[in-house]
């Protein structure tokens, strides 16, 4: 919720935060993009660095539109898929 300048703003009275997790991904994240656009409303990407990498198209948009980017994983790892011990 801050700025450039770091400074942390209370949000408005009645706010959620809005997260997407996974991406980017080329085939869903620019209809994202522009019905966010369409309603001015800001987010947060959890993406995975080895997606960023491929669509830094797509997180120059995010970052040009006012969104803001954090790092979810490097390469995301199906918990399912893994055993116990693990």
């Amino acid at each position: 919720m801050g700025g450039s300048s770091g400074a942390l703003r209370r949000p408005p009275a009645f706010s959620a935060a809005l997260t997407f997790d996974d991406g980017p991904d080329p085939r869903w994240t620019p209809g994202v993009l522009d019905q966010l656009d369409r309603f001015s409303i800001r987010a947060t990407f959890f993406v995975i660095a080895a997606r960023a990498v491929r669509c830094r198209e797509l997180i120059r948009r995010m970052m040009g539109s006012g969104h803001s980017i954090g790092l979810h994983c490097d390469v995301h790892v199906r918990h399912s898929e893994r055993d116990a011990r693990w």
